[in-house]
């Protein structure tokens, strides 16, 4: 029987790779956050409860996927996992945000880009809001260890100025569970979401050279971290 967490913790083994993650990820977004430069592309929610809700809801995802070649590999009672284009893995997990963040964290992974564009916190549906505490905290836990984490999102009081989710701060420094952070924006707008989202890089001061508290050097040299190491490519042969 295919076993969804021995699948994610093989993932972890041998080279770097890219994952990201996007919670309450809902079933129409699937195009836009594809587009996005990863090479492991895992999406959670629970909306669906029954085995038929389920079916229903991969197909909807799979057709909001279109530009893209979409390939099931396995599906389980709480999973699918597919192919993208032939050369990234994509997971779905039917389980509540924090069961399916203890699965990546229990994998070894890594969180390198993070989507918390309408997580259902206001929109009903979704009991914590995923672009704040606890949850973001539970998040950042797994930014990698040699960088920082993109993050593209509509709302965060760590993120948005106090007046309103249409002013993103440019940079803020904050603090959480005793760890402080520094963020810095890319860009204003993120096409093909929705909602007006923006793109953030968040990463641990302590990576910051104090006398020249900067965007680290890797995110600086390429602003943009969805044209970043396009160089990796899985092996066909996986699939």
């Amino acid at each position: 029987m295919f076993n969804t967490q021995c699948f994610l913790s093989s993932l972890s083994k041998g080279y770097s790779k890219r994952l990201l993650y996007y919670p309450s990820a809902g079933q129409r977004d699937g195009c836009s956050v594809c587009d996005l430069d990863a090479d492991i592309f895992i999406f959670s929610d629970f909306r669906p409860k029954s085995l038929a809700a389920r079916r229903a809801f991969w197909k909807r995802f799979h057709q909001s996927c279109a530009r893209h070649n979409i390939r099931l590999i396995a599906a389980t009672n709480i999973s699918r996992i597919f192919s993208i284009d032939r050369r990234k893995w994509g997971i779905f997990i039917f389980l509540d945000n924090n069961q399916a963040v203890k699965m990546i964290r229990d994998s070894g992974l890594r969180i390198s880009t993070f989507i918390g564009v309408t997580d259902g916190c206001a929109e009903g549906g979704n009991y914590e809001c995923c672009n704040e505490s606890p949850f973001l905290e539970k998040i950042l836990a797994l930014m990698p260890d040699d960088g920082g984490m993109s993050v593209i999102t509509d709302h965060s009081s760590y993120l948005f100025q106090t007046d309103g989710w249409d002013n993103p701060k440019s940079e803020t420094n904050f603090v959480l569970n005793d760890s402080t952070y520094k963020t810095s924006i890319i860009r204003e707008r993120v096409p093909g979401f929705r909602k007006r989202a923006c793109k953030f890089v968040i990463w641990k001061k302590c990576l910051v050279n104090e006398k020249n508290e900067t965007v680290p050097r890797q995110f600086r040299e390429q602003k943009e971290l969805d044209e970043m190491c396009r160089s990796i490519i899985l092996s066909d042969q996986l699939f």
